[in-house]
């Protein structure tokens, strides 16, 4: 409410010492990161404006290098950019995620990953989910052919519940996602991604 309660019992239910957000270790901050805009970007990217809220103070007053991490493969897709202060406890920064350059397995990947931002302070690293409102459309983009990599269409979308997660589906899509997916997911060895990358070239 705008108001503190006026009874000694009712301010009991406020009391959040126990959470003790001003000392306890940094990793646990109680720092919550909001997607305030999402705006469709050049080709398969999307542009997000990223809001974190400090109500400790546990930030240094300042800009902050921010990372956002993506994972749909075995190599993790990180795109750094600054959150700026907007007033005390409150940052915002604008980033753009190009979901063409995250890095997937040869045979393709089917599945969704949820982005996650990760802060630095004094050795100390935070890591928090990224949460974004149900009014977001549902934005979907095909990722096409390179590196030996099948197409894929890829949906950027706010889980079905608030608060949620952004999350990204990835959809193997063509020919060569029918052809080599199945079979190279089960038979994921060296040798096989080698085989699967030598169809996949010579199929597309």
């Amino acid at each position: 409410g705008e108001e503190v309660p006026g009874s000694a019992e009712a301010r009991r239910e406020l009391d959040l010492t126990d959470l003790e957000l001003d000392t306890r270790p940094f990793f646990t901050a109680l720092l919550r990161h909001e997607i305030t805009d999402l705006a469709r970007g050049p080709g398969a990217s999307i542009d997000l404006t990223v809001r974190t809220y400090d109500p400790a103070l546990r930030l240094p007053v300042g800009p902050q290098r921010a990372t956002l991490y993506l994972s749909p493969g075995r190599r993790r897709l990180t795109v750094p950019f600054r959150l700026s202060p907007v007033r005390p406890g409150v940052f915002e920064g604008r980033v753009r995620l190009d979901l063409a350059a995250a890095r997937l397995p040869v045979h393709g990947f089917e599945g969704l990953r949820h982005p996650v931002l990760r802060l630095r302070h004094q050795g100390r690293v935070h890591t928090g989910i990224l949460l974004a409102p149900l009014r977001f459309p549902a934005l979907t983009a095909r990722v096409p052919y390179h590196a030996g990599t099948t197409p894929h269409r890829v949906t950027v979308e706010p889980e079905g519940h608030n608060p949620g997660r952004l999350q990204v589906h990835w959809q193997p899509v063509g020919t060569t996602a029918t052809l080599l997916h199945p079979a190279a997911r089960r038979l994921s060895t060296p040798r096989t991604r080698r085989a699967a990358r030598l169809a996949a070239n010579i199929l597309h």
